[in-house]
């Protein structure tokens, strides 16, 4: 039913936060992974 929206929010485990410089925002606010 959401398989379209589940690769949008999935999460794989190789994802790291701190190889996406791009999502990190200079705001520190927005820590929603």
């Amino acid at each position: 039913m959401g398989e379209r929206k589940v690769p949008n929010k999935y999460i794989p485990p190789d994802f790291d936060p701190k190889k996406i410089p791009r999502l990190r925002k200079p705001n520190n606010q927005q820590k929603k992974i």
